[in-house]
């Protein structure tokens, strides 16, 4: 979880670094809702809560690598693509620890086919719903990975 945290803390100071007047996009982005109904998620199983989440970080990853932006966000987007990609790993691991080697991103449908969605002009809010995705689902399904491995 300490991983979580920092991970917070870099996405945080990145999106606020010196880009604030530049934050507007050329084109809107759809991004996907990524908040936690805690009664749906109680009620998934372990296999759809990560494939929802391997789904949202795949959207995530899509918008960050396609999204035209102003010259000085591209950075700011490269260090979140790099992000995005080491949580998919540090979930994957987990998924792998917790269901005999078996990897989430081979289980996982890549196409998410009911995600709501929001659109958006502003970049900053692919950062926002970035942390809202580690705060919530992304959170809530190491805790229950951790549950799972330590049966």
């Amino acid at each position: 979880m300490e991983a979580i945290l920092f991970v917070e803390t870099e996405i945080t100071s990145s999106s606020q670094a010196q880009c604030e007047d530049q934050s507007i996009l050329f084109t809107p982005i759809i991004i996907p809702n990524v908040e936690v109904k805690v009664a749906h998620w109680k009620n998934m199983t372990v296999s759809q809560q990560g494939n929802e989440v391997f789904s949202h970080l795949n959207l995530f990853l899509n918008i960050t690598q396609h999204v035209k932006t102003p010259a000085c966000m591209s950075q700011q987007l490269k260090l979140l693509t790099r992000t995005i990609r080491a949580v998919q790993g540090l979930v994957n691991k987990a998924w792998r620890q917790a269901n005999n080697d078996t990897d989430l991103a081979q289980e996982a449908s890549f196409v998410p086919t009911d995600v709501p969605s929001t659109v958006s002009l502003d970049i900053k809010d692919i950062f926002h719903r970035f942390i809202k995705l580690l705060q919530g689902k992304i959170t809530f399904l190491l805790n229950g990975l951790c549950d799972v491995s330590s049966r």
